[in-house]
């Protein structure tokens, strides 16, 4: 009980993050990254896969608003900003200036290209709910045409939901980058 509620205070300050309350948890580091690497890779093939199949069945369905090539960005951008938020270099984020990669600025170079990613997620999800309500829940559609069904507006919603979920997964996964 003592190490629970000590671990529920750690977790609970204000500006710690996910890995830290992992790290309490004395879990050995390969099976913590093989626990949120698995989840991440399941919540990534299940927005991916949500979306395929509302696509398809859009198209087999005969749905007078096929998903347009506008709609798709969205899961694109999301799977763009998983991409490069998983492959930054970890140690480049709290890099000093005078030994990371013999460079000036990598710290804020970085870091703008985390928050890039980081807003680029976030503007899919807001965009994706916003289709999501205006365009098939309210049924107002594309240039007069009125989807049949909500399937594919919540597959899109969903999709990149999941996808920018497990950018997160797959960031608690990672120790350091020389871990293996």
């Amino acid at each position: 009980r003592k190490a629970t509620a000590t671990l529920g205070a750690h977790c609970g300050a204000m500006f710690n993050s996910a890995r830290e309350c992992w790290h309490d948890l004395d879990l050995d580091d390969r099976l913590r990254v093989r626990i949120f690497s698995w989840g991440a890779g399941v919540l990534f093939a299940l927005g991916w896969w949500l979306f395929i199949d509302a696509v398809s069945q859009n198209g087999f369905l005969h749905d007078p608003l096929p998903v347009k090539a506008q709609l798709v960005l969205l899961p694109v951008g999301a799977t763009l900003a998983f991409l490069i938020m998983s492959f930054m270099d970890q140690s480049a984020l709290h890099a000093d200036e005078y030994t990371h990669h013999n460079g000036r600025m990598v710290k804020y170079q970085a870091r703008a290209l985390f928050g890039f990613a980081f807003l680029l997620g976030l503007t899919c999800i807001i965009a994706s709910s916003i289709v999501l309500h205006n365009v098939y829940v309210n049924k107002e559609g594309i240039k007069g045409k009125v989807p049949d069904s909500n399937y594919p507006g919540v597959a899109i919603c969903l999709n990149t939901i999941f996808v920018f979920l497990s950018t997160f997964g797959m960031k608690a996964a990672r120790v350091s980058d020389d871990f293996f």
